[in-house]
């Protein structure tokens, strides 16, 4: 079985990846709005520089939201909790090194896990 060089992606996009939607969508918008700009009638450099920034903001925001801003979102709300999970982790094995036999330990830390929230069953 031949192995994969790239590394694992635990269904998360990678950064060329997004970087490559972004330019893709942001093209796309982009284009769009220059089609549209001549239906327009004629306006002053000034007129069209600002509602071609409008409608590329209005295009653009909420599909960055969607693929960018949620994934992200998602992502740090994975990393807070999974850093919940090492500190617990952490406590419990300062707690077993700390004590001089395991059912010390699960006393203190029994103790403990009423201040943290946690239950250990």
């Amino acid at each position: 079985m031949k192995r994969s060089n790239r590394p694992p992606t635990n269904g998360h996009a990678s950064p060329v990846r997004l970087f490559l939607i972004t330019t893709a969508l942001i093209f796309a918008a982009e284009a769009l709005v220059m089609f549209f700009l001549p239906v327009l009638p004629p306006l002053s450099l000034y007129e069209e520089m600002i509602i071609d920034s409008l409608l590329l903001s209005l295009l653009i925001s909420p599909l960055l939201h969607f693929t960018l801003f949620r994934p992200m979102v998602a992502e740090v709300t994975e990393c807070r909790r999974a850093d919940e999970e090492i500190r617990l982790l952490q406590t419990m094995t300062q707690t077993i090194a700390e004590s001089k036999d395991f059912n010390t330990a699960l006393e203190k830390w029994k103790g403990a896990r009423d201040i943290a929230g946690h239950c250990l069953c």
